[in-house]
């Protein structure tokens, strides 16, 4: 077969790819040499592989209208999904803040007690030895929670 123009080989090599495309493969496994591939069933057990679209087996606009829209549904649920959380995380966030800060308040009170109660020049030396002691656990403990 001889070719004068290059249209006219292009346009063979078009119907020799369709014509290759429309026939079917076949996944065979083989002892001898591993897996075999073949346009004929080797046995009941060969696997016929798909074949990649064809013009006319093209999903039609209408059907890829309809995937775009639920991958679109798909994607809005998904990012309102992480949202939700996220707005889930700032308020354990604010609440842990509040927590903390009433926290550091009560113990910065328990401290101010503990401070008066040190401070006092009516106690015996032994009670004015704890009072010091207690002051100086309460400011711990508020130096380690809230400093």
């Amino acid at each position: 077969m001889h070719f004068t123009q290059p249209a006219q080989l292009i346009a063979a090599l078009l119907l020799l790819l369709v014509s290759l495309s429309a026939q079917a493969v076949y996944k065979c496994a083989s002892a001898e040499s591993g897996i075999i591939y073949s346009d004929i069933p080797c046995n009941a057990s060969a696997e016929k592989l798909k074949q990649p679209h064809t013009q006319s087996e093209k999903p039609s606009v209408k059907d890829q209208h309809v995937r775009e829209k639920a991958e679109l549904n798909r994607l809005q649920n998904l990012r309102e999904l992480r949202e939700r959380q996220d707005t889930q995380i700032l308020h354990m966030q604010q609440r842990s803040l509040e927590a903390k800060r009433k926290r550091c308040q009560a113990l910065a009170l328990d401290k101010k007690w503990k401070q008066e109660d040190a401070s006092s020049l009516n106690l015996p030396l032994k009670q004015q030895a704890q009072a010091q002691k207690k002051l100086r656990r309460a400011t711990e403990k508020y130096q380690a929670s809230c400093e």
